[in-house]
């Protein structure tokens, strides 16, 4: 449910401007760690293709998926999910749980996705991830 929620905290609280002026900083860190391996002395030749090729890899998944505007596709995503009026508290806490899960188990069908946004789009946070490649 945290995509649902995201799309209306991205359309209270964050502008396509704030967007681009992070994605702008993310093209600066790049150069500046381009530039730092071709001053870089220490590292053999092989090793620094490997490092390029790294860079021209990774993947800047900044502030909020694409999908998250887009309410159709929003729509799409929980239209297996329902609760009612009637449902107690618990009963919905449930329901929310056991769609999570059963969105996280069908994943595990499908090929990964390096741009998923696995994130909630509310947390303000910056971090590199070893794993995937990505910023």
């Amino acid at each position: 449910m945290q995509d649902a929620a995201g799309a209306i905290y991205v359309s209270k609280f964050f502008d396509q401007a704030s967007k681009s002026m992070t994605l702008h900083m993310i093209d600066d860190l790049r150069a500046a760690f381009h530039e730092m391996l071709v001053e870089n002395n220490w590292m053999d030749e092989s090793t620094k293709k490997t490092a390029f090729e790294k860079i021209q890899e990774m993947l800047s998944l900044i502030a909020y998926p694409p999908f998250i505007l887009d309410s159709k596709e929003l729509d799409n995503r929980y239209n297996n999910f329902t609760v009612k009026e009637t449902d107690s508290y618990s009963q919905m806490v449930e329901k929310i749980s056991r769609f999570d899960v059963e969105f996280t188990f069908k994943r595990l069908l499908e090929p990964v996705d390096r741009s998923e946004y696995n994130f909630n789009v509310a947390v303000v946070n910056a971090y590199y991830s070893l794993d995937s490649n990505t910023i």
